[in-house]
């Protein structure tokens, strides 16, 4: 259209009883301006009507403020309006999108909202409606429904607080909810569902989304009891929409996307065999095969495109932004490499062979609803409501599956908290729950809610926790509280020097807490933050014939760290016998810089060590000298070993060969190979386990034949499942060893953390407020009382574990000793001698008997 004149013509032809008036803003909320017209005129409101001036280029800058802050709201009032463009009709049609083109999808937005229709002549287009008509939002190409039969028993039938009731009982549009530890999210989320089923809302046209397998079982089980169905299909028969609720995770929801839409063929790739044999194939088509990067020693180049590969699936990070760092053994330590390349030979090759990751079914499901405008308005008119569990966890590739999901209405129910989102590493985005209001319509077009009771934990439990994460500056405050008659509960700590002491306290208490809550051995849990620590503890609990589930899934001897370390002390003691494959992997771990042909001779000769001594023989006597360096701490070490032999100790000798080598300092700086897992350990946390080990078993020819032992029993269990918690139902009556990210979403009458000690003093803040989190969560899986058991050998505390109580004053320790000396009431007594001990243990800088070795290096912290 030409311009005002032209609209306004044509909309008085097409509505010749209706009044207009023009409107300028495409920012603000419309509906203010309508209520002071309707009070002015006694024959109620006019027609809106609005021109862009702009460009369709103009447009797209500004799509996203002009479909949150001026459509959705006119859309919501449910305002008469008459909206020109003068640009062609198919501007805000469906058309083929890719990644990059994400913003495009405001557009249809605009055009499906508002209902556009191509206009008679000049290629411009017209969106309007009449005064009288009460706009219910567009379902492009929607499924036919089947007849829904399903009564569900209201939300009344359930017992909800005032903050559950709320949120269950939100209107239409977007709507988060915070749940923190324990605040009954689960029933909110299936109250909801039950709410919506009761106003009349079709169950077919409603989706629940998990977070894991287990989350949607239970889902699916608690909405039975409700008397509410559900599917695990997204076609019924005969292209009719099933009538029942279809609840999924977001893998399985990307498979089904892809057999039942896309019908795609494909595997899927569980142990990552075909995904290497791809990347190789890809990164060799690229020009990057490692023959011509040529990596370090020990190195895993593939390895590296792989976890690129993981940015760009789950992350949605754009492969042009990303780059591979690659230890090279050429000129440059560390070579980088473009990944856009690779990523796509990979994509092709891909595409021929079907093999696919768990990241690539949510990646690939979103990338053909993008290509395809069909299936895209298929499956945007296939769900009305869209409720998601455990929001705080999405990554980038879910987050863009439930935005394409959720479009162009947004009747979006999300329940999780950010004070557990500890999944970063799995590229889980916090901006997910924390903006959620910046991608969606404004308030009230949107609504917050958040749910303040813990349910789950005791007074102490929740009071703890909360004081520790409140440190956190970038989250959602709030004000959570135990619910009325909770337990007391406890929080206790254990310090003490040696592994030995630690572990029996921490036998103690499970006992204890066995006798005091009168619980089965299965409802206590040890939850560690590496899962190299499990090993240790079940030794613990062994010896001291306490029932535990499979310590099954750490990665403790097989660990690069501890492979290097053992290599060196097997050197150390016999190195002759050391074969050209080991003694090629540490001839430059620490670095010596020494060329791959030096390295390669080594390994090719008859007699390897033999070689390395010719080699430190044949070195200039000025400059470097790293063989003949080599050889003179191996034959110093030998000698150390000897000693260590006929009289020293395991942990001797671990740390002669830490020492000697300067392994610390290279583990501090080197990047060792690791799967990826929040919770597996690094070399500096191996050494810890090791050192541990040590303690258990003191003389030094037993502890390398456990460790031989345990390494044989390590390998013929790595194929097992990372972790027993998953497996704990079934298991007989037995304390539950775990990790803390594992036990994520469960719950025990008591928890143990043995010896949390994880060194943030290098890492960003963001990482440091997730790694706070990580105990918060640990904390919060305790109902009644948790045990945290603390090194004291070492002369600090981790302040994450101080920040669970209330700082003492200076001079609180001398007062509540000199309290404890008069006090006669054993109750107060108890109390009073808790605090000392946790004064002592926490602040021992405070406690003069303590203070001197302390008060430095925690006053450096």
């Amino acid at each position: 259209m030409t311009g005002r004149r032209d609209l306004a013509q044509r909309a008085a032809a097409a509505f010749p009883d209706s009044r207009f008036v023009w409107r300028r803003s495409w920012f603000d909320d419309p509906g203010e301006r309508r209520a002071r017209a309707e009070r002015r005129s006694a024959r109620g409101a006019p027609v809106g009507m609005w021109l862009w001036s702009g460009s369709e280029e103009q447009l797209l800058a500004r799509v996203n403020d002009v479909l949150l802050r001026f459509v959705h709201p006119l859309v919501a009032r449910g305002l008469p309006y008459c909206i020109g463009f003068p640009f062609a009709a198919d501007a805000l049609a469906r058309r083929p999108l890719g990644p990059a083109d994400a913003t495009r999808l405001d557009l249809e937005d605009i055009g499906v909202l508002l209902g556009t229709r191509g206009a008679a002549r000049g290629g411009d287009q017209m969106g309007v409606r009449r005064p009288a008509r009460r706009h219910r939002g567009a379902h492009a190409a929607a499924p036919d429904r089947a007849p829904a039969t399903i009564v569900a028993r209201a939300h009344d039938d359930v017992r909800l607080d005032a903050a559950q009731r709320a949120a269950v009982e939100h209107g239409r549009g977007p709507a988060r909810v915070l749940a923190p530890a324990g605040s009954g999210k689960t029933k909110t989320l299936i109250s909801r569902v039950a709410e919506l089923v009761t106003r009349g809302v079709d169950p077919g046209g409603i989706l629940l989304l998990a977070f894991n397998r287990k989350a949607a079982e239970q889902l699916e089980e608690r909405l039975a009891a409700r008397g509410i169905a559900t599917t695990r299909r997204i076609r019924g028969e005969r292209g009719l929409r099933p009538a029942a609720v279809h609840c999924a995770t977001f893998n399985a929801f990307g498979y089904r996307y892809q057999r039942e839409i896309v019908a795609a063929r494909f595997m899927l790739d569980t142990r990552g065999a075909g995904q290497r044999a791809l990347m190789k194939q890809a990164m060799e088509a690229a020009g990057a095969a490692p023959a011509v990067l040529s990596p370090a020693r020990g190195s895993d180049p593939v390895g590296a495109f792989l976890a690129a590969m993981t940015r760009v699936r789950a992350g949605l990070e754009a492969p042009e932004d990303v780059e591979v760092r690659i230890e090279s053994a050429g000129d440059h330590p560390v070579v980088t490499v473009p990944f856009a390349e690779v990523h796509a030979r990979y994509t092709r090759a891909q595409a021929v062979t079907g093999c696919q990751s768990f990241d690539d079914q949510i990646y690939l499901a979103v990338a053909d609803m993008l290509a395809d405008p069909e299936h895209r308005a298929y499956i945007e008119g296939r769900f009305d409501h869209i409720l998601v569990d455990e929001f705080q966890d999405l990554n980038g590739a879910q987050l863009a599956l439930v935005d394409v999901l959720s479009r162009p209405r947004r009747d979006l129910f999300v329940v999780g908290d950010d004070d557990q989102l500890i999944y970063g590493w799995r590229s889980a985005d916090p901006r997910g729950i924390l903006e959620f209001h910046k991608r969606m319509p404004p308030r009230p077009w949107s609504a917050t809610y958040t749910l303040c009771t813990n349910y789950r934990c005791s007074r102490v439990v929740v009071e703890s926790s909360a004081r520790l994460v409140a440190n956190n500056t970038v989250r959602e405050h709030k004000d959570v509280r135990p619910r009325e008659g909770a337990a007391e509960g406890a929080l206790r700590f254990a310090g003490a020097p040696s592994w030995p002491a630690r572990a029996t306290a921490l036998c103690a208490f499970l006992r204890a807490e066995r006798s005091r809550l009168g619980c089965a051995w299965r409802d206590l849990a040890v939850l560690c933050r590496y899962r190299s620590q499990q090993l240790s503890v079940a030794l613990a609990l062994d010896a001291d014939e306490i029932p535990r589930t499979p310590a099954l899934g750490y990665r403790l001897f097989s660990h690069p760290g501890a492979a290097l370390l053992r290599a060196y002390i097997d050197l150390a003691a016999a190195p002759e016998d050391m074969s050209g494959d080991r003694l090629c992997r540490l001839l430059n771990k620490p670095n010596r810089y020494l060329g791959n042909a030096v390295v390669e001779a080594v390994g090719a000769a008859p007699r390897p060590w033999t070689h390395v001594r010719r080699l430190a023989d044949s070195e200039p006597a000025a400059g470097r000298r790293p063989l003949s360096t080599l050889v003179e701490s191996v034959r110093a070490l030998g000698a150390i070993l000897q000693t260590t032999a006929s009289g020293g100790s395991a942990g001797e000798l671990v740390w002669a060969v830490v020492d000697e080598f300067a392994l610390e300092d290279y583990w501090e700086g080197a990047s060792l190979d690791s799967s990826g897992q929040a919770d597996d350990a690094g070399a500096l946390q191996v050494l810890d386990a090791l050192l541990v080990l040590a303690e258990t078993y003191p003389d030094p020819t037993v502890y390398l034949s456990v460790w031989d032992r345990l390494l044989v029993d390590e390998l013929a269990h790595a194929d097992m499942a990372d972790d027993t918690l998953a497996r704990e139902e079934a298991e007989e009556d037995r304390v539950v060893i775990g990790t803390i990210h594992a036990a994520k979403g469960r719950e025990y009458a008591a928890i143990a953390i043995p010896d949390y000690d994880c060194d943030v003093t290098r890492w960003e803040a963001a990482e440091i407020e997730e790694e706070r989190r990580v105990v918060y969560v640990g904390v919060t899986r305790a109902r009644d009382s948790a045990l945290l058991t603390i090194d004291t050998s070492r002369p600090y505390v981790h302040p994450f574990l101080r920040e669970l109580v209330e700082r003492p004053e200076p001079d609180e320790h001398g007062s509540l000793t000199a309290w404890l000396l008069d006090e006669e009431c054993p109750h107060l007594r108890a109390r009073i001698a808790a605090r000392i001990a946790e004064v002592e243990t926490l602040f021992p800088e405070l406690s003069p008997e303590l203070a001197a070795p302390f008060s430095t290096a925690q006053a450096d912290e």
